[in-house]
């Protein structure tokens, strides 16, 4: 008596002549039936053509929780720094946090995002930001008329004086 009707994966068009017959069948039956059956098996029907006329849906991405609020820990471990720089960024006002309790200060997730998407943009390293890769250039003769200051020493005014106190 309980006919399937299609399968989740049919398209609405499959289902439908299906759905005639079945209709049909319980027209014909009608009088057999009692009323709470007829409800049940109309239910049943009107489930599996809307089943078939919503297409496929992948599984949803878990939705992010923008008010979590993060561990010292938890942040550091996303920003690559360690607690106690997350705990120096806050002192500094850089990033926000919010207390929980007496003791703890968390960081909202949202928070977060913001500050990394308020971040510089750096376009190099800012390890090797001082650094000159290429030689100094060399020094020009003492009688040449294109005698200029060398290089390092407009780069690094600092260098040129420990240089100077060295050779004292």
């Amino acid at each position: 008596m309980k006919a399937t009707l299609g399968g989740a994966g049919q398209s609405a068009a499959a289902v439908l002549p299906g759905l005639a017959g079945e209709l049909r069948g319980l027209a014909d039956r009608l009088d057999a039936l009692e009323p709470n059956h007829v409800i049940g098996e109309l239910a049943r029907l009107t489930f599996a053509v809307s089943q078939a006329a919503m297409p496929a849906l992948a599984p949803a991405a878990p939705a992010v929780d923008h008010v979590t609020r993060l561990t010292d820990e938890a942040v550091g471990e996303v920003l690559g720094m360690s607690a106690r720089t997350v705990v120096l960024l806050r002192q500094r006002g850089l990033l926000p946090g919010v207390a929980v309790g007496d003791k703890y200060v968390r960081t909202r997730r949202r928070d977060l995002e913001h500050f990394v998407d308020n971040l510089p943009i750096a376009l190099y390293s800012r390890k090797y930001a001082n650094h000159t890769h290429a030689r100094p250039p060399a020094e020009p003769d003492a009688g040449s008329d294109d005698a200029a200051p060398a290089a390092s020493s407009r780069l690094d005014p600092g260098r040129a004086r420990r240089g100077a106190r060295r050779h004292q």
